[in-house]
């Protein structure tokens, strides 16, 4: 209240709560915790045989609609800024991950080469 207290008027009133506050903070912190984790669920899927690299470059416009849905559903303003901040990174990871098991798969099958 005390940074917004002087632009209020009789038209204008700060609505700015505490509460509003750290709910959006820790929505936030969430979603961007959850955005670092994709590589890692994606690398798990990999390494167990439920999804491989071709999978997720065949998918990716799925994947790329599902995010953009995800972010919109995760940030609770309703502006295109925020949206795009969680988005983009999570796109970024997508395709990390997509390295990820790219590159895993390629060691596991030079490890069955070289044993056999």
């Amino acid at each position: 209240k005390f940074l917004v207290s002087g632009y209020e008027s009789a038209v204008l009133k700060a609505m700015i709560s505490i509460d509003r506050y750290i709910t959006f903070c820790s929505t936030m912190i969430f979603a961007f915790g959850a955005t670092f984790e994709v590589p890692l669920i994606l690398l798990a899927l990999g390494k167990l045989g439920i999804i491989n690299a071709g999978m997720l470059v065949r998918t990716r416009r799925y994947a790329i609609l599902g995010i953009v849905t995800a972010s919109a559903i995760i940030t609770p303003t309703p502006d295109a800024y925020n949206l795009t901040l969680l988005a983009v990174p999570m796109y970024v990871f997508y395709e990390i991950g997509i390295i990820l098991v790219k590159v895993v798969r390629k060691k596991d099958v030079e490890a069955r080469q070289s044993t056999d």
